[in-house]
């Protein structure tokens, strides 16, 4: 697994569907065929791997507080649906060890990983490489990241994890940090075009995308020769990447 020549991602689960983050968004990714689904990890007060975007509990709960001043009970209190549409009432913020036991053998993970306010989380890596490990899907699971010093710290303890960059400024020859550093780059959307693709193919580099949630804006992306997309409609995504394929006589 992880090896598909497309990747269609499921942004947060299919959180175009569903509470980005909650069960019931990995829920429907799996429904809606996606090949892999990217979630977000942020760690508790008491050390637990806590599956939510923000840095608070704020936005996508009806809690407030930094999750960094949060133990998992208080997490587990709040209620993660409701906020989205009455019928995800009673949604919880999961953990990531929930998650893999619900996903694997049916879904690949992308773990996104964050950092609070006050910056990294000292031994988020150590507990995200020992639930891989714990779950055996370490062929199934690629973790990124916008910080650099967590994608350093993973490929020294674990090389056998696969990572990859995830950036929205551009910079200079990406491919060839990509290479000097072993992992894959998700850039954003607006940042992919031919020699970016061609640069990292030739060096087998895997590129993927973020995050499209229209037609007209993935396609493009496809005609390039992106090796995934992340999207919060992945039923979208496969039917552009369908129909680009079957107009080209290449299904």
């Amino acid at each position: 697994m992880v090896t598909k020549s497309f990747c269609v991602l499921g942004h947060r689960g299919a959180m175009g569907h569903a509470p980005e983050n909650t069960m019931a968004s990995f829920a429907k990714a799996i429904e809606l065929q996606a090949d892999m689904t990217e979630l977000d990890i942020h760690l508790s007060k008491d050390g637990e791997l806590i599956v939510i975007h923000d840095s608070s509990v704020d936005r996508t709960t009806n809690g407030k507080g930094l999750v960094c001043d949060l133990t998992l009970e208080q997490i587990k209190n709040l209620d993660a649906g409701s906020w989205f549409a009455p019928e995800f009432a009673g949604q919880r913020v999961p953990v990531l060890g929930e998650v893999m036991e619900f996903i694997k053998g049916k879904i690949d993970l992308n773990v996104e990983v964050k950092a609070s306010p006050q910056g990294v989380y000292p031994g988020i890596i150590d507990r995200l490489i020992e639930e891989i490990e714990r779950h055996d899907m370490v062929d199934s699971v690629v973790v990124s990241s916008f910080q650099r010093p967590y994608l350093h710290e993973l490929r020294r303890k674990a090389p056998h994890i696969k990572v990859a960059l995830l950036y929205s400024k551009a910079f200079d020859e990406p491919w060839q940090e990509a290479v000097d550093q072993g992992w894959d780059l998700h850039p954003h959307m607006s940042l992919v075009d031919s020699r970016l693709v061609d640069e990292a193919h030739a060096r087998g580099i895997l590129v993927r995308a973020w995050n499209p949630n229209k037609a007209e804006e993935m396609r493009p992306l496809i005609k390039l020769g992106v090796d995934g997309v992340g999207t919060n409609y992945p039923e979208i995504l496969q039917q552009v990447w369908r129909e680009y394929h079957a107009e080209r006589g290449t299904l």
